[in-house]
């Protein structure tokens, strides 16, 4: 696409399956709720998306129920963790001993490890009781810290929004 253009392009990926529903918590899934929430933000103006006509046939989370089941993440910020905890679990999430992939949270002590879908990469969120002292970002096979990141969006699993009113992509354009 180089060749074409030569600025940043992402692709708005469509589902080898005629049932997206079988798929629950593939990287498909979490590209597509991660260029969603990019369509969100102030950084649609600046993004060129290509998309598959094949990508249009399944419908997407409705913005108004995208923003609404959404959490921002920050540091300094006070939260319970088993506020976060329920509303993790609420949204999809499953709570695992050690985070593999998209939608797995884990807990241990005052760390919580979250790998939101859509964010592209887990993130370690430390308490101090109950003050965000930090937020980090890990990588998922070796568990260790990456770098510090002020705040990250968290959003509901692609599978949550299946049982919502639902869109077609065309409305998050304009």
């Amino acid at each position: 696409m180089e060749q074409f253009y030569p600025g940043a392009i992402d692709v708005f990926p469509c589902w080898e399956s005629d049932r997206p529903d079988v798929l629950t918590g593939d990287e498909i899934a979490a590209e597509r709720m991660e260029l969603l929430t990019r369509l969100l933000t102030d950084e649609k103006e600046t993004l060129n998306l290509v998309v598959p006509i094949q990508s249009l046939i399944f419908p997407v989370p409705r913005k108004e129920s995208l923003k609404e089941h959404c959490r921002i993440i920050r540091v300094n910020d006070f939260v319970k963790l088993d506020e976060i905890a329920d509303w993790l679990v609420e949204h999809n999430f499953s709570r695992i001993e050690q985070i593999e992939q998209p939608g797995d949270f884990s807990i241990r002590g005052g760390i919580i490890d979250i790998y939101p879908s859509g964010l592209g990469y887990p993130v370690r969120i430390e308490l101090f009781g109950d003050e965000i002292e930090s937020i980090r970002r890990i990588d998922p096979a070796s568990q260790r810290s990456l770098e510090h990141i002020s705040e990250f969006t968290l959003y509901a699993l692609p599978e949550f929004f299946d049982k919502q009113e639902n869109c077609m992509l065309t409305e998050y354009l304009g």
